[in-house]
């Protein structure tokens, strides 16, 4: 595990660790995701820790405490689970625990945020609370730990905050197909200061938005006023980054609609299209088939440059914004590819029919 600190001016700071530099082995193969500076200055630093034997075939949540010098607080969690003072280590007794992100609350209490490998292989979000002394609070959860899973799909937090009310806010990723990394989805999860999905967030504690296409959220934030702030990259349907994508859950249900309805449609089109890739290996045995698909794929592509990527224009453009915008500048460079498209599937058609006859 490895952290440095630097001056105001960019400089390694001299008086931290190792001539600013502070690299330490607490248990067996360390990784270090997120560190968070407490109001008296002392460091906290969110990873993963290999089991204690160092077979490497677990990993657990770790959280390390050092001083503002960089050396290692022994006060924090005495006697924990690897018998290391200084390093906190959370066992959910699964396969694998990688937290991702944490917090500290006006208590001084920890929350780490992260995801939790069941024994039956899927993965699911995990949040754990310790206490100013580094260990586990039993008043959070189930023992201080507490999983939420999404039905068959796995589920990564890999960032944590808190709202005005003492809610956990986390933010992260959600594959809905375990075997294929571009069903991925922003997900958004809240607890209350126990550890309960607030079920007054979307009915169960769960929001998860499509945007298109290998869609992943990597930080939350809350305003002042508790409205939440993601930030991460997708694709749209194109294949075409959406690079620092923002999503304001407080967006009007109307735009979040149109998001869903652009999603189908984009699916509706790859699905057709591949239909028609299935009927070229098969050359075109039936005509009529060849041209209906054809037909039907030209008609979604032409539905989604028309009606549906503007859609995703304001939808982009509202969350910056705070507001719903005019249709975005870039609608006709958008359907412009489409129309490209539409003409390209139309042609692979006719060519079917010709090399038929």
């Amino acid at each position: 595990m490895e952290d440095r600190r630097m001056l105001a001016a960019g400089s390694l700071d001299g008086s931290f660790g190792n001539g600013g530099v502070l690299i330490s082995q607490l248990g067996f193969n360390e990784d270090g995701y997120s560190v968070a500076v407490q109001a008296d200055g002392k460091i906290l630093i969110a990873g993963t820790v290999g089991d204690s034997a160092g077979t490497g075939n677990s990993r657990n949540f770790g959280v390390a405490r050092f001083n503002s010098d960089g050396t290692l607080d022994t006060t924090f969690s005495v006697g924990g689970v690897d018998g290391v003072n200084g390093l906190a280590v959370v066992d959910f007794h699964a396969r694998e625990d990688l937290a991702r992100d944490l917090v500290v609350d006006a208590s001084g209490r920890i929350v780490v945020a992260g995801a939790v490998r069941t024994a039956t292989g899927q993965q699911v979000a995990g949040v754990a609370r310790l206490d100013s002394t580094g260990q586990l609070d039993p008043t959070f959860g189930s023992g201080g730990k507490t999983t939420t899973a999404v039905p068959f799909a796995d589920v990564e937090l890999r960032g944590v905050a808190l709202d005005s009310s003492g809610n956990i806010v986390a933010a992260g990723r959600v594959q809905l197909d375990p075997f294929d990394s571009s069903t991925t989805q922003f997900v958004v999860m809240r607890y209350d200061s126990q550890g309960i999905a607030d079920s007054t967030f979307d009915g169960d504690g769960v929001v998860v938005t499509d945007f298109g296409w290998r869609d992943e959220a990597y930080d939350v934030a809350v305003q002042s006023d508790d409205k939440i702030v993601v930030v991460g990259s997708g694709s749209t349907a194109l294949a075409t980054p959406i690079k620092f994508v923002v999503q304001d859950l407080s967006l009007p249900v109307a735009l979040q609609v149109g998001q869903a309805t652009f999603a189908a449609f984009a699916r509706i089109e790859w699905l057709l299209a591949s239909a028609l890739v299935v009927a070229a290996a098969l050359n075109w045995r039936s005509r009529r088939f060849a041209l209906t698909l054809s037909l039907l794929v030209a008609l979604a592509v032409i539905a989604q440059a028309v009606w549906l990527l503007p859609i995703l224009d304001a939808r982009v453009a509202a969350i910056v914004a705070g507001e719903t915008p005019p249709a975005s500048s870039h609608h006709g460079y958008y359907a412009t590819l489409e129309a490209l498209k539409a003409l390209l599937l139309g042609l692979i058609a006719l060519l079917g029919l010709r090399t038929r006859r």
